[in-house]
């Protein structure tokens, strides 16, 4: 093969050996600058250095050509030039791909250029071809390309398909828009626009039945994806892409779970031998690079994984692959800086912000990002990486539960982790709520303890309940994978459950003896199990607080795990001083808050109890001295100052009170909610004292309680404290529609808040008594969360059960008044109140039932209430008996009166009483009667039902006997039917012996005259049977009319089946004068007295007929009948089937 080059316009042509390019380069070059030749020869020449790989000669011929193009050419040079423009712009594409973008890497290219000079180049290049041919499809395509470069992937796509509107067989734009297409991920288009390519230029190089082999890949067709590239290396075997990807495939296969030993072998050598044989003949591929940066990764050479990875980022500028090497350097450095290199974490996480930016949608690279992030301390950052994880894969497992984590540790998203976690539980196939968290297919759903540890702890406030089971699924991960319990982990669960126990109400309290041997006997371990009792909780609390104490003394040496380990114990050891507490044991809970200031006089939340303890039991002033102490030690010490305040308070110091708020607020903390409304009740109590005294004084604390309530809201806009005062304040100035308001708000937003509850109780029935049935729920609720003690409480609920008794008249609302105020007078038993309205309540007891109407009062309630008058009128006798200047809080005014009206209440109530148990003995009196009436309809209507069962006992009776007595006569007649049959078969067998083969007879006018008259007589005799059937339908309709009085009328004008059918078989027969006709069965009802007088003349014509055949019977003896002529002789007249089928029926009816 050679190439022809003109010399000259006299035809002289000088051929140039196409192999001998390389060696004849001078000699070539010196032709076309020293000649005129073509340009079409340029581009001949040019595409033949570009096959043989001579790139630096490509380019010079092509720029000669260009030089030496005449300014004005013609179509056809002008087109050769166009053609030379954009092989030279596609030369600098082609250059650009395999250049990097930055300029990191662009000294190690010989010419010094980076990607964005050749692509600048390639620009004036194809913007010279336009201006010179703007349809040129091969120009388009070219700045398709430069836009492919460029990722402009949408403009890079128009230019491809315009190329293809003009030339739609086009292979580069074809190429250009498969580029384009896998890029954005439609691979099913990628694949049909290459397999179409393929179909066009099966020999294209490079093949392309790679990029073939890729969308496969990538479309799950592994097979075909193997059977692409191998075909591809057939063909080619040298080719690297072909064997490197061929190589990718041995090796994830060799990774799969389905591969066994011997596979695993033979794909690994497979797959090495592939890679060293391009290693061996193109030690430059980038694609080899990255997959040897990936081994080195795997092998823990970080190192030489570092340097693979830099070749990869110098030597392509594919994105994708420079985001693996860029990936593979990131966790070399990480693996680095993990191994002690702490400065190699800063270039890790460098590295792998800038793969992130150049492929975002990769999860790899974003969780790498995320970890690093995390590392650094980055974590609103590290939640945005893994934010985009989930955007882009929201089943990601680990991207979910490392993402609950940071949330749960950020306060701001605390409810965030909470409700991301229960969405990866829901999509695992487990519960919907958070509150059924208890099966174990939820415990395996979540692997990582440390995620349970970190949502249990975003639960702490909002779901103990929640968070305490949580922990428990956390210990029970760590116990069973062997791994040392950290003591806070116990000590959390024990404070849970502590937590717990003091919001149960355990109506049936198990005795904690039982409970502790149940503990003992199951094993320590067996505290993991939930409890669910009140003590269960407490017992459970104590044992993991014992367990935190054995991790914490188990901690690891050194100063920092000793120090940590010193806090630990003490902060248990104080937690087990609360839980005395809560278990009752005061005595025990101050030894041992005593012992932990023996050995930390510092540890002030010890002191700090103490002093509660003393404010408990009313010794306020050794409360005061404990407070004071930590007041003294640490004057910023804010908690300190408040409990000092609330001491005074209780106290009855409101002053003090007032000068300790006051100093937080002032000198501590300016805006402490707590103080500023605990300073607000202050002001408000001051105020009700000064209410009588000065009114004035009294408005101006109000004011000033006012702007602490809202200077406290201005802070805190959900501050219930700051809320509730404010609606105590509308309640003292009697805006009360405004205090229900915000009762109803605190109430609707807190839900288990008893104060809440309780004021808004409080404002119901100021507002209306009528709403005391609505009050009285709020009262249980408020008793039920935590004044479930308080005898104030009990005592508001009592007062609304007698508030909607004495409304209703209701006594069963009267008693649980009684009931609650019983209760409070068992708590409180030094209140003279108390028992003055238990009094009160006894007395209204008697009212209210003496004011029912006459028949519901109930006797024995009316006793009882007549001795809770005597109760009364004795405590209120006491009551009133009182010295006025002990100042007791009951009026004992009130008291006379009530012992005054309790008389006439008792003498009321003996009239009731004996109205009521007249009426009781009349009302008793008169259901005896009912009774005794009631007894005798029913013995009565036993007495009838026994005789008329007797009755149709006999008539039973005589309808069997009548039925006896039909059979036995229709057995008779079957009897002589049969005796008549056999006389004639004995005849017939006579008259054929007489005869003997003789068939024909003749028949004498006498014999004929005779045989009308057997024949009448047989007709009689059917008749006979007829009749009797008939008799015996008649009886047996009387019977069941006899059964149904209903039924009385009798069944006439129908004639039996017997008679149609004998009828019917006598057709045959000589017709019998004034023989009864057929009677259609339809008519056969129509005339009542037409067939009665048949059935009369039927019942007389069978009468004769049985007569005549009986004296015939009798008068023959059974004997054949002869003429006179002895030649002749007649059969007997045989019965027709009409006759047989008429004694069957008969027998069926019987």
């Amino acid at each position: 093969m050679s190439i022809d080059i003109p010399i000259g316009h006299g035809g002289e042509v000088l051929e140039v050996s196409r192999r001998d390019l390389k060696e004849n380069e001078s000699f070539v070059f010196s032709i076309l600058n020293d000649e005129a030749v073509p340009l079409r020869v340029y581009v001949d020449i040019a595409l033949e250095y570009w096959k043989q790989g001579l790139r630096h000669q490509f380019e010079e011929v092509v720029r000669t050509g260009l030089r030496r193009a005449p300014r004005e050419a013609g179509p056809v040079e002008q087109k050769h030039q166009v053609l030379l423009l954009n092989l030279l712009a596609s030369y600098y594409i082609e250059t650009a791909k395999s250049l990097p973008a930055d300029s990191e890497y662009a000294n190690d290219t010989p010419d010094k250029l980076t990607a964005n000079q050749c692509i600048l180049q390639a620009t004036e290049l194809l913007n010279e071809a336009l201006s010179l041919d703007n349809q040129d499809v091969y120009a388009i395509v070219a700045s398709g390309n430069i836009r492919l470069v460029r990722r402009e992937y949408d403009e890079a796509s128009n230019s491809f398909l315009g190329a293809l509107s003009r030339d739609p067989t086009c292979v580069p734009a074809l190429l250009g828009e498969a580029s384009i297409r896998c890029l954005k991920g439609d691979f099913d288009k990628a694949l049909e626009l290459y397999q179409k390519v393929l179909s066009l230029k099966p020999d294209l190089q490079p093949d392309v039945r790679v990029p073939i082999g890729i969308c496969y890949f990538k479309l799950g067709a592994i097979a075909q994806s193997r059977k692409a590239l191998e075909r591809a290396l057939q063909l080619d075997p040298n080719n690297a892409d072909a064997l490197i990807l061929l190589a990718i495939l041995d090796w994830n296969e060799c990774r799969g779970p389905e591969a066994v030993s011997d596979d695993k072998r033979h794909l690994s050598t497979s797959a090495n031998a592939r890679l060293l044989k391009v290693y061996r003949t193109n030690k430059r591929h980038p694609l080899l690079a990255c997959q040897m940066a990936h081994r080195k990764l795997l092998r823990k050479e970080y190192t030489e994984c570092i340097r693979y990875a830099d070749m990869v980022l110098q030597r392509t500028d594919v994105t994708r692959l420079r985001a693996e090497g860029l990936i593979c350097k990131a966790r070399a450095l990480q693996a680095l800086s993990e191994a002690g290199e702490q400065r190699k974490y800063n270039d890790a996480l460098q590295q792998f912000e800038k793969a992130a930016a150049l492929d975002p949608s990769s999860v790899s690279i974003q969780y790498g990002l995320a970890a690093m992030q995390i590392f650094k301390g980055q974590t609103e950052n590290a939640c945005q990486a893994l934010e985009r994880i989930l955007q882009k894969e929201p089943q990601n497992t680990e991207a979910m539960m490392r993402l609950v984590s940071l949330y749960a540790q950020m306060p701001s998203r605390k409810t965030t982790a909470v409700e991301l976690f229960d969405r990866f539980i829901r999509s695992s196939g487990g519960v919907h709520s958070l509150d059924a968290l208890d099966s174990n297919k939820d415990e395996d759903a979540v692997d990582d303890p440390n995620v349970l540890i970190d949502v249990g702890r975003a639960l702490e406030s909002t779901s103990i309940k929640r968070s305490a089971n949580l922990y428990r699924r956390s210990l029970e991960k760590l116990q069973a994978r062997g791994i040392q319990i950290p003591p806070e982990l116990y000590n959390n669960m024990a404070v849970l459950h502590q937590l717990l126990a003091e919001s149960t109400e355990d109506a049936t309290r198990k005795s904690v003896e039982n409970i502790k041997e149940s503990v003992q006997a199951n094993g320590i371990t067996d505290a993991n199990s939930e409890p669910r009792t009140k003590d269960e909780l407490l017992i459970s609390a104590d044992n993991f607080y014992n367990l935190a104490l054995g991790a914490a003394n188990q901690s690891g040496a050194g100063d920092g795990f000793r120090r940590a380990a010193t806090m630990t114990k003490v902060t248990v050891q104080y937690n087990q001083a609360r839980l005395l507490e809560a278990k009752g044991e005061s005595r025990q809970a101050v030894d041992a808050y005593k012992k932990i200031l023996e050995q930390y006089p510092v540890y002030t939340d010890a002191r700090l109890r103490l002093g509660a303890i003393c404010c408990d039991e009313g010794r306020f002033e050794d409360a005061l001295e404990h407070f004071k102490l930590v007041a003294d030690a640490d004057p910023q010490h804010a908690e300190s100052r408040l409990l000092i305040g609330r001491a005074c308070s209780l106290a009855g110091k409101r002053v003090e009170a007032k000068r300790a708020f006051d100093s937080v607020l002032k000198s501590i903390d300016n805006q402490n909610i707590y103080a500023l409304c605990a300073l607000g009740n202050v002001q408000v109590g001051l105020a009700r004292s000064a209410a009588r005294q000065d009114p004035k004084e009294r408005d101006e604390l109000i004011v000033r309680a006012h702007r602490l309530y809202d200077a406290a809201l201005k802070h805190d806009s959900k501050s219930v404290q700051a809320a509730i005062g404010m609606g105590i304040l509308f309640t003292e100035v009697g805006q009360l529609r405004d205090a229900y308001t915000i009762f109803s708000q605190v109430e609707q937003a807190t839900g288990d808040l008893p104060s809440a509850a309780l004021n808004l109780a409080h404002i119901l029935l100021a507002l209306d008594e009528k709403d005391a049935k609505i009050a009285i729920p709020l009262y249980e609720k408020a008793l039920k969360k935590g004044f479930g003690q308080d005898s104030y409480v009990l005592q508001s609920l009592a007062r609304a059960y007698y508030i909607l008794a004495r409304e209703r008249k209701d006594d069963t609302a009267m008693h649980s008044a009684l009931q609650w105020v019983q209760k409070a007078a068992k708590l409180d038993p030094s209140d003279a109140a108390i028992f003055f309205n238990l009094a009160l309540v006894k007395q209204h007891m008697a009212v209210v039932l003496n004011d029912q109407p006459i028949e519901r009062r109930n006797l024995s309630a009316m006793h009882r209430a007549t001795e809770g008058i005597e109760t009364a009128e004795k405590i209120f006798t006491a009551l009133a008996s009182r010295d006025p200047e002990h100042r007791p809080n009951y009026n004992i005014t009130h008291a006379m009166h009530r012992k005054t009206y309790c008389k006439d209440v008792r003498k009321l109530s003996e009239k009731k009483i004996h109205e009521t148990a007249t009426l009781e003995r009349q009302r008793e009196e008169r259901k005896e009667r009912i009774r005794e009436e009631q007894r005798l309809r029913e013995e009565q209507k036993l007495q009838k039902e026994r005789e008329e069962q007797e009755l149709r006992r006999q008539q039973e009776e005589e309808r069997e006997r009548r039925r006896a007595e039909i059979q036995a006569k229709l057995q008779e007649d079957m009897a002589r039917s049969r005796q008549l049959d056999e006389e004639e078969k004995e005849q017939e067998v006579n008259k054929r012996k007489s005869k003997g083969s003789k068939r024909v007879r003749e028949v004498s006018p006498s014999d004929s005259d005779n045989e009308p008259q057997k024949n009448d007589k047989r007709r009689r005799m059917r008749k006979k049977a007829e009749q009797r059937r008939t008799n015996t339908e008649d009886d047996s309709d009387g019977e069941q009319n006899e059964l149904n009085p209903s039924r009385t009328a009798k069944r006439v004008g129908i004639r039996s089946n017997l008679s149609s059918e004998f009828v019917e078989d006598s057709e045959d027969e000589e017709a019998v004068p004034n023989s009864p006709k057929r009677q259609d069965p339809e008519n056969s009802g129509d005339d009542d007295s037409q067939s009665g007088s048949k059935r009369k003349r039927v019942a007389e014509s069978d009468q004769e007929s049985a007569q005549a055949s009986s004296d015939e019977r009798l008068s023959h003896n059974g004997t054949p009948v002869e003429s006179d002529d002895d030649d002749v002789r007649f059969k007997r007249p045989r019965l027709s089937k009409g006759t047989k089928a008429a004694v069957e029926d008969s027998e069926e009816e019987a």
